[in-house]
């Protein structure tokens, strides 16, 4: 169908300057109308639904006009003499990754301009106001597992959408007599900036697709909205849509899960069909759960007594029941579902037993594992070296002398000496046993060596601890004149001392031992770490490029000695 531009928007009546107003939505017709005074403005003649000219679009919008960043991203682009991209194009390129967020850390992270939005969990309402039903978990449109602030920053921000058109369509949905005022929701309760009025309108009529984007939106949220109420009468203890998650969503489910588990260990053998369609779909997530049930059977007291028990009450029975069997609870067939339930029943010690067993596998799972370099849940200890870097070039080299190729990251983490590697990841045990064979022949080839690298990682942790308690120039700066966190890490330095006694207390002060084994020094460098990072005392590659760089300086300075 050819659809013809009306630039007549607005109709002058007879002896007044008086316009008509025509701001209503035609759901039927892919031309939006506004009420621009186009007389009385510089906004360039167009009509929603088409292409606004970028260039054009450029000379009549003012400097202050733009969002942060984006005026120097129209001028890029139109550097470009082929460019066919429209304001929202260049909008949406940079405010897309929004979408993909699921809470407010990450969001305000990734977008420094939003440090100051109120999340919606904690902002003050009056009794019965579109904020307050949404608290309740009685609103039509926004599923409340989402923080709403996030979920109209994806409306406003994340897709262009008009803050007018919003709050028709939420008064619409929710059947609301009085209109909502979204803007005073937005601004002064969630304080969530908004943008320039002028730019936010010719952002809208920049959309070439606004009205079909606008309209599937509203019916993706309205739907889950539905589906997260009913999910919830169905005792689903966390809801899980049936679209395409994020990463950090798809995060959320899984720790929301293993919290739920941890808490009601009779309900980990009989999960729904919702939550095994989950973990069929993502497997890796599934593994993680494994590592939790695993840890929780396996790695302490609670569970192998739990375990015990449950293994006698099976055979009793007449079935076995496996490790394997145990730690994929997603895969468990009625019978067993039926015989677990029972062995619950019975046995209310065993409920209370395991979930502490649980709890403990899970917060080993979210903080002291190691697993691959590439996961992003728990500790992960790639970036520290515990060899020199020269060392670590030298074994690299030695491999590629034998026609294999080493990853320098897992050379550090094979390094370690209390890495359990048959326990560790499945993808990564042939990678650590090659790193390992290729160690202990660079060992063999430089005996000399051991001695030398243990004196480096014995002094970089003890010049270390004489950095903090002189407050030297040569610390990083997040810990440079920070007293509370010099305190802390020189207490936790001290502490780890009578775990692994690599220095002599003489006189309140510390001295280097004599002849510390290098596995020693290595293991107290993984503690340390372990204990930084699980105690978010510092950042990450603050630390660990501290301790790179200094053992790198050391272990070179015995060579000009």
């Amino acid at each position: 169908m050819k659809i013809t531009p009306n630039f007549n928007i607005f109709k002058i009546q007879n002896n007044n300057t008086q316009r008509k107003n025509t701001n209503s939505i035609n759901t039927s017709s892919p031309i939006r109308t506004t009420n621009l005074n186009l007389q009385n403005t510089n906004y360039p003649i167009f009509c929603g639904g088409y292409s606004i000219n970028l260039k054009e679009t450029y000379n009549h919008l003012s400097e202050n006009d733009y969002p942060g960043g984006i005026k120097a991203k129209v001028e890029e682009t139109l550097e470009n003499p082929d460019n066919t991209k429209t304001l929202y194009d260049v909008h949406f390129e940079k405010y897309k990754g929004i979408n993909d967020c699921f809470d407010l850390e990450e969001l305000k992270e990734k977008y420094p301009e939003f440090n100051g939005v109120i999340s919606a969990y904690d902002a003050d309402t009056k009794d019965k106001s579109f904020l307050n039903k949404w608290q309740n978990n009685e609103s039509e449109l926004f599923p409340s597992d989402e923080d709403l602030t996030l979920q109209l920053i994806k409306l406003y921000w994340g897709q262009g959408f008009s803050l007018n058109d919003l709050s028709k369509q939420i008064k619409n949905i929710s059947n609301e007599d009085k209109g909502i005022n979204l803007y005073y929701t937005m601004t002064k309760k969630l304080n969530i900036p908004l943008m320039n009025s002028r730019y936010a309108n010719v952002l809208k009529l920049s959309n070439k697709e606004y009205n079909d984007k606008f309209t599937q939106a509203l019916s993706i949220k309205l739907k889950e909205a539905k589906e997260a109420k009913q999910q919830a009468r169905d005792g689903e203890p966390v809801f899980i849509p049936t679209r395409h998650l994020s990463e950090s969503h798809k995060q959320h489910i899984s720790e929301s899960l293993k919290k739920y588990y941890s808490e009601n260990p009779e309900a980990v053998y009989k999960m729904s069909e919702r939550q095994k369609e989950f973990y069929k779909n993502n497997p890796d997530k599934a593994e993680e759960f494994s590592e939790v049930l695993d840890f929780a059977f396996n790695n302490t007291h609670e569970g192998k007594s739990v375990k015990k028990q449950l293994s006698k009450f099976f055979k009793k029975h007449y079935m076995n029941i496996s490790d394997k069997e145990l730690d994929n609870p997603s895969n468990f067939s009625k019978e067993q579902t039926n015989l677990m339930e029972k062995f619950w029943q019975i046995n209310a010690w065993a409920r209370e037993k395991f979930s502490i067993a649980m709890k403990k596998g899970w917060q080993a799972r979210k903080t002291l594992r190691i697993i691959n370099p590439n996961n992003t849940d728990g500790v992960n200890l790639v970036a520290v070296n515990c060899l020199p870097e020269k060392v670590i070039n030298g074994i690299i080299q030695l491999a590629k002398d034998n026609g294999e190729n080493l990853s320098k990251e897992y050379i550090g983490i094979t390094y370690i000496s209390n890495l359990d590697i048959e326990n560790e990841h499945k993808k990564i045990k042939p990678i650590i046993r090659k790193a390992q064979k290729y160690i202990n022949l660079y060992s063999k080839l430089h005996p000399q060596e051991d001695d030398k690298i243990a004196t480096a990682l014995h002094y970089n942790i003890y010049e270390f601890y004489e950095d903090l308690q002189k407050n030297s120039d040569s610390l990083p700066e997040e810990i440079k004149d920070n007293d509370d966190v010099r305190l802390i890490l020189m207490s936790l330095i001290l502490r780890l001392n009578t775990k692994v006694p690599i220095f002599d207390i003489y006189k309140n002060a510390l001295r280097p031992k004599n002849d510390v084994p290098i596995n020693s020094t290595t293991e107290f460098l993984y503690m340390y770490i372990k204990l930084c990072l699980e105690r978010n005392i510092i950042n990450t590659n603050t630390i660990t490029n501290y301790l790179n760089k200094k053992l790198n300086e050391i272990y070179d300075s015995f060579d000009s000695m």
